[in-house]
């Protein structure tokens, strides 16, 4: 909070032209060191207020502009000599404080909506990974491989609910397709695969007794 302000008269004896001048280099040296300045104001130990700051930041001003022109003099010597009116000095040191409190809380605003977007963009983020399927690589390799399966498999002729698989023997030159059920198929001459020799056959000899019901056979061999 600020502290009370000193009431204003409305009579000046300074200079405007010179007054006006004063307060334009403090606001410039006000935004030039306004991180400097916000720094200090805001350490958890900081023992100045507002006013203090704004009041060394004047007298700074002043005391260098007294040292780069003969004629130029302290604020204390100004006030001393009457060259300056308190009235007036109250008025730079209040329109430096306005302008340091509209930087203070243009900073707070810039803070919060930093803070109030890195909020919005975890938020995104943790609503993407919570919508997204961790395991879809997997499903999707696991459904072509499943697509692969059902593409090369032939339903058993026989059950009707097996599948055919291929297999090798080393006592047999030529690749062998059976079924759960038991069904076995063996073929002398193997073209493309013994799957797809087998679908040919099935589907050569369904197309031959297409208008006939197609009947299997199961022959067991006798040990």
């Amino acid at each position: 909070m600020f502290p009370h302000r000193s009431p204003l008269k409305r009579q000046s004896l300074s200079p405007p032209v010179w007054k006006d001048q004063l307060r334009q280099r403090c606001l410039q040296r006000l935004k030039r060191d306004r991180g400097q300045l916000l720094a200090r104001l805001r350490r958890p130990n900081a023992c100045t207020s507002v006013q203090e700051e704004v009041q060394r930041l004047v007298a700074t001003e002043q005391h260098e502009a007294s040292l780069s022109s003969p004629d130029a003099a302290s604020v204390d010597d100004l006030l001393l000599m009457g060259r300056l009116k308190e009235s007036d000095y109250l008025e730079i040191v209040h329109a430096l404080e306005d302008a340091l409190q509209q930087e203070t809380q243009d900073e707070d605003e810039e803070l919060r909506l930093a803070e109030h977007m890195a909020d919005l963009e975890d938020a995104e983020l943790e609503a993407m990974l919570a919508g997204m399927d961790l395991d879809e690589p997997q499903l999707q390799e696991d459904d072509h491989a499943q697509q692969e399966f059902a593409e090369s498999s032939v339903l058993c002729p026989i059950c009707k609910a097996g599948y055919l698989r291929e297999q090798a023997n080393v006592s047999t030159p030529v690749p062998y397709i059976v079924c759960s059920c038991g069904f076995t198929f063996c073929v002398k001459y193997v073209y493309h695969s013994v799957l797809e020799d087998f679908q040919d056959k099935i589907v050569n000899a369904f197309m031959t007794h297409r208008y006939e019901i197609p009947c299997f056979c199961c022959v067991m061999s006798q040990n």
